[in-house]
């Protein structure tokens, strides 16, 4: 088949291609579910993340200080070498609900979930235009219903949104890529795979008992230690 030819059938294989409607609807309530039944300030670096939203709100950008530390009041957090991209809607988020610590970190969790839903749409769109519609589907899904991606996209932190960004970019990409050819299926596969199995890892490394365990146990590694210490007061503060 000519290159004409396929980019063609590519690109009407794309077009008839429907919403992916159950991926988004699984990944939405996943995340919602995550975002409002689980404590506040329980989830990876929220404080520092909120501190950073804060400092927005306040009018200054974030305080960075020395070592692994947030504050509200003030807007000082380790959390500050992000870009401000992701935290002037979070600021925004945050002046809306009167500054409340505990009622702005639900509602920025319902943002942060918003860009999970857009990042499953467009991981979709990319792979429809690159996958056979049965590969794609496979492709949509391990993003929708992966524990550890679910769970971060849905506390407060740059992560949901960085990925739909990133998923823009890749989308534009894969619309001026040729076709594929017949082993690009398999490395598109092996490469969710592999991507699936790096960030497993985070779901030790964020989960509260498990770090409690190193601590309390085995004395754990410093990083860890401090990072237990930080969302402990966090946690305390507003529950």
């Amino acid at each position: 088949m000519s290159e004409p030819m396929a980019n063609a059938g590519v690109d009407c294989q794309q077009e008839q291609a429907p919403f992916p409607l159950w991926p988004v609807a699984v990944a939405a309530i996943l995340a919602a579910a995550c975002a409002l039944c689980l404590p506040a300030y329980s989830g990876p670096d929220e404080l520092g993340h909120l501190a950073y939203a804060a400092a927005l709100a306040q009018g200054h950008l974030p305080i960075i200080p020395v070592g692994e530390f947030a504050d509200i009041a003030s807007g000082a957090t380790w959390q500050g070498q992000h870009p401000p991209l992701f935290y002037l809607p979070a600021a925004l988020v945050y002046l809306a609900a009167g500054r409340n610590p505990v009622l702005s970190l639900y509602l920025i969790r319902i943002l942060c979930a918003a860009g999970l839903v857009v990042t499953v749409w467009l991981t979709n769109r990319i792979a429809v235009t690159l996958l056979p519609r049965d590969s794609a589907n496979v492709a949509t899904w391990i993003v929708a219903a992966h524990p550890t991606v679910v769970y971060v996209a849905a506390m407060v932190n740059n992560e949901a949104w960085a990925m739909a960004t990133a998923c823009v970019w890749s989308a534009v990409n894969a619309n001026s890529v040729s076709p594929a050819d017949p082993k690009r299926e398999r490395l598109w596969l092996a490469a969710a795979v592999a991507l699936g199995g790096l960030r497993l890892h985070r779901l030790f490394l964020y989960n509260r008992a498990f770090q409690r365990h190193l601590v309390e146990k085995v004395g754990g590694l410093p990083s860890l230690r401090s990072n237990c210490t930080i969302y402990r007061d966090g946690y305390n503060r507003y529950n």
